[in-house]
Order: structure tokens, then C-alpha cells, then sequence
């Protein structure tokens, strides 16, 4: 059974239009009743437990809404065939992006400042382009991909204090009536130094994503759930390390210490 942790009151505003994910009481909601991730059982409205088929494991279930988010995103941006879009960040969340990106028909040029997550997605994800942004500039090898026009989507999905250099080179490597989408978490506190006149000028597209909810008529974790018993997507893959619940503390040094474990996404199986 896939577990949708995105639930909401279903009373106020934004829930009764149908954006039950920027409900005001979502986080609370949620803390208290499907983001028990190691409870035993969850309790939760029936409407947000997808059952998966027999062929696809609880692993691979758990790593649903992490493809909720980037299903999400791809939404948003409208992302589609022979696109190049660049994704800043190869967590499980950009990697997830980079898999749907290539579902949806586009080239995906993926960064980070860690090897081996780019090696992955070379190898097993059929990345466009993979630029490790220690070695390399960033913002210079993007343009040199797409013929100095620059990338038609940037998404940036490592947030926190990075940002505030991320987004500057997301500003400097979108084309003119491009898209940057914001995936990772932003601070309340942090300013941003970007080169507001190209924003402005070449009417690009600043696009926040939160959470998931419908992709027209269709729930955005309905689209995961078909999309992973199709086989279309590479959720097995992801999962790096497999602990038993006993282990939970050492699970936790691995997913910390990706540089040294190699992980990309850590599971806990009973």
C-alpha cells in the first residue's frame, strides 16, 4: 500500500478548491497522523492509501512521495519533449526528477558537488549531462549544452543556506521565458542577490512547489503509483542501503554521511 502523507483539514478555503496542499493545518495534520513512518500503523482518510500491485516491494512504495514532489514539479512547469532542463542537487529528490524528466521526453542535465550520485545518474538514469559543480562552472558548461540559449527549466532542489548562491546560478543559466522552480526548502531569513533585470526582462518564470495534489483530474500520487507498476521509473535502483528497523540508528549515519556511504536513499524494511 502506497501512503499519500499529504492530508489536510478538508474544511478550509484551499481545501474545498481542491488545493488541499497548501492547507494551513496540513503540517500538523500530518505529524500526527501519516508521518508516523515507524509506527506500526498509521491511521489515516482512506482515500489517500493507494494499493500497489504484488510485483512492486514496500520499498519501492516508500519512496512514492519523494516522486509525488517531482511529479508535482513537472506539473508546474509543464516540462516536455526536447526540453534540456537543469537540475541543481542530485538527492533523491533531483534524481526522482531527472527519472520523470526523461519519462516526460526531455534532456536532463543534473548537478551536484558529489561523484558518485552523478555517476548514478549517467549510468543508470540516462542523464543528458552530469556536472559536478567543485570541479566544473556550473553556470558556463550549462550554456555551452544548449548552444548559449541557456536551459528551458532550471530546478532547484537543494534549498536551505545553498540557495543562496544556487539561485543565482539558476537565474544566470535559464533562457529568456524560462522557468526556475524552487524544490528545495528556502530559510525565511535569507536574501537573494540575483540578477533581478533578467528576470524581470526575459520574463522568467519564478515557480514555487510545495507538496503534491491533482494533475488535472488525476491525483499526482495516482500518476506515481502508475507510473512505478509500469516499471517506468527507477525507484529499485535509488535504494542504496536496506536496514531492519533494530538497525534504525546506523540507517540514520548512512543517509547523514552520503559522501562516505554512498547512499541515495536509505529505507528501514521490518
Amino acid at each position: 500500500m502506497g501512503i499519500e502523507s499529504v492530508v489536510s483539514c478538508g474544511e478550509c478555503y484551499w481545501c474545498r478548491v481542491g488545493q488541499y496542499h497548501l492547507c494551513p493545518e496540513m503540517i500538523e495534520i500530518r505529524s500526527r497522523t501519516l508521518a508516523r513512518g515507524f509506527s506500526e500503523y498509521v491511521v489515516g482518510p482512506s482515500e489517500k492509501f493507494y494499493p500497489i500491485p504484488d510485483h512492486v516491494g514496500y520499498a519501492e512504495a516508500a519512496i512514492m512521495d519523494v516522486y509525488g514532489t517531482s511529479v508535482h514539479a513537472c506539473n508546474r512547469t509543464g516540462v516536455r519533449m526536447d526540453q534540456t532542463v537543469a537540475i541543481i542537487g542530485a538527492g533523491p529528490i533531483g534524481l526522482s526528477l531527472l527519472d520523470l524528466v526523461d519519462v516526460a521526453g526531455a534532456k536532463g542535465i543534473i548537478t551536484d558537488i558529489i561523484d558518485f550520485p552523478l555517476e548514478f545518474a549517467g549510468k543508470t538514469l540516462g542523464a543528458y549531462a552530469t556536472i559536478n559543480t567543485a570541479k566544473e562552472d556550473l553556470v558556463e558548461r550549462v550554456m555551452g549544452l544548449t548552444r548559449g540559449r541557456g536551459a528551458d527549466i532550471v530546478y532547484e532542489c537543494v534549498g536551505g543556506r545553498a540557495a543562496s548562491k544556487t539561485l543565482q546560478q539558476a537565474v544566470s543559466m535559464v533562457r529568456r521565458k524560462g522557468k526556475i522552480a524552487l524544490v528545495g526548502a528556502l530559510r525565511p531569513d535569507m536574501a537573494l542577490a540575483v540578477d533581478w533585470p533578467k528576470v524581470h526582462w526575459g520574463e522568467v518564470d519564478i515557480v514555487p512547489v510545495s507538496g503534491f495534489y491533482f494533475w488535472d483530474n488525476d491525483p499526482e500520487f495516482q500518476v506515481v503509483t502508475d507510473l512505478l507498476a509500469a516499471g517506468k521509473l527507477h525507484a529499485t535502483e535509488m535504494i542504496t542501503h536496506r536496514f531492519p528497523l533494530e538497525k534504525i540508528n546506523e540507517a540514520f549515519e548512512t543517509a547523514a554521511n552520503k559522501e562516505k556511504t554512498k547512499s541515495i536513499k536509505v529505507v528501514i524494511e521490518s
